[in-house]
């Protein structure tokens, strides 16, 4: 089970909004991890929140919803093999864009092929937003 901190909220709020969470958010979701609510859960709320599904969701296709999430975290688009695997899951496994979130920054072993070069930066490029917005 992923533990729920603020570096792991953070990861959410970049991912869905581009930006940080403001303190209040973080300690509304911290509060509520004390109950026993998941990453998994939080990461499924915040796909429904207005400043989500008005200004990215609504309307746009998945794809454009994937390439998004890799711009927001990693500052560059999905790759071929990886936009593919994700549309794959879409269509064949009912995932919506939280469960690919989830399993996009919490999966170790990548199901598809990713340059390791590629997969360092954005490991390099998501830990210097993680960092950025803890500063925030």
């Amino acid at each position: 089970m992923i533990k729920v901190d603020s570096n792991e909220l953070q990861k959410l709020y970049i991912a869905y909004f581009g930006r940080p969470g403001d303190p209040s958010g973080i300690n509304y979701w911290l509060s509520r991890a004390k109950e026993s609510i998941t990453i998994r859960e939080i990461s499924n709320e915040l796909s429904r929140q207005d400043e989500y599904t008005q200004n990215i969701s609504n309307d746009k296709s998945f794809d454009f919803k994937i390439n998004k999430l890799y711009l927001n975290l990693f500052n560059r688009k999905a790759d071929f093999d990886g936009l593919n695997y994700w549309m794959e899951m879409v269509k064949n496994k009912d995932y919506q864009i939280s469960d690919i979130l989830h399993d996009l920054l919490y999966l170790i072993n990548k199901p598809y092929s990713i340059n390791c070069e590629t997969e360092n930066n954005d490991i390099r490029i998501l830990k210097n937003k993680i960092s950025a917005a803890e500063l925030f």
